[in-house]
């Protein structure tokens, strides 16, 4: 059977605060001031694969550089909230409904969401993706066609289109799973949601290729959910709508309607039923 995406859970400790380095800093002073006694540990760190490569000296270290320390959360990140019991798939979608069993109607498949939510995003290109310039095009595309048959949208920053400010410089490889936070950590970076005007929290979606077989990731932590989508397409380029409504809770699949969004790749997913609309409603990025 063909994998479209996997649901990845990193521990509570892993995640790295941004220290960005001062006028007569070295790497000596920050490990120490962090906790840490030896500053290979800070440097040699995979969140600062992009540090180290930019910076291949230690010594030769500059105002303005953004280091990640390890294991210490990041105050500016928002947090996932914690409702216990783990992730849930279709065998325990009583979970989603309020603690009710499940009705006929949760499972309707015509559900137009009556308030026009929008779901709020940002796009990351990062340079290893396959046809970074078409293939994303094309998955907002068929998300988008989806979406609108149940009343959602997406409100997309920063555009559509690839933009500079939002490529995200990385070595023609694979993604090593150690290095998800790093990537993650340099879209925060580039677009921080907490600190615009109305602090609307929005997901993050890095389109890109990465070590694990699958077209598409939802990675969760201490962070909020974010999500890996493969520019290698599959026949019904629905991987990006897909991996959305994961985000919003969703972790199953469904193994007995293959025109459902949320089952494994045919080429023919672009039915929701109205709790999986309803999850992304619910979702914290939607409004």
């Amino acid at each position: 059977m063909a994998v479209d995406c996997l649901v990845v859970s990193f521990g509570t400790t892993n995640l790295a605060k941004q220290y960005i380095v001062k006028s007569g800093d070295t790497l000596v002073a920050i490990a120490k001031k962090h906790g840490f006694a030896d500053w290979r540990e800070i440097y040699n760190h995979p969140d600062n694969l992009s540090f180290k490569t930019k910076r291949p000296n230690p010594d030769k270290i500059f105002p303005g550089d953004v280091l990640n320390i390890p294991g210490q959360s990041s105050t500016d990140i928002p947090s996932l909230p914690q409702t216990g019991g783990g992730g849930f798939g279709f065998a325990r979608v009583p979970l989603l409904l309020n603690l009710r069993g499940p009705k006929p109607s949760d499972f309707d498949l015509d559900f137009k969401h009556p308030g026009n939510v929008k779901l709020r995003v940002t796009l990351f290109w990062v340079t290893n993706c396959v046809k970074i310039d078409s293939a994303p095009q094309v998955l907002i595309n068929k998300t988008e066609e989806i979406y609108a048959s149940h009343g959602l949208s997406l409100d997309i920053v920063p555009s559509r289109q690839r933009t500079p400010e939002h490529t995200i410089e990385f070595p023609d490889r694979l993604i090593e799973q150690s290095e998800f936070n790093s990537i993650r950590l340099e879209g925060h970076r580039r677009f921080n949601d907490q600190a615009r005007g109305d602090r609307r929290p929005r997901l993050p979606i890095f389109f890109c290729e990465f070590r694990d077989p699958a077209h598409g990731l939802t990675i969760k932590g201490d962070w909020l959910p974010y999500n890996f989508v493969s520019g290698v397409l599959t026949v019904d380029t629905a991987t990006m709508a897909h991996e959305i409504i994961h985000a919003a809770g969703l972790e199953g699949h469904d193994r007995a309607n293959l025109k459902n969004l949320m089952a494994e790749p045919t080429d023919a997913r672009a039915e929701m039923f109205k709790f999986q609309v309803q999850a992304a409603a619910n979702a914290y990025y939607a409004r």
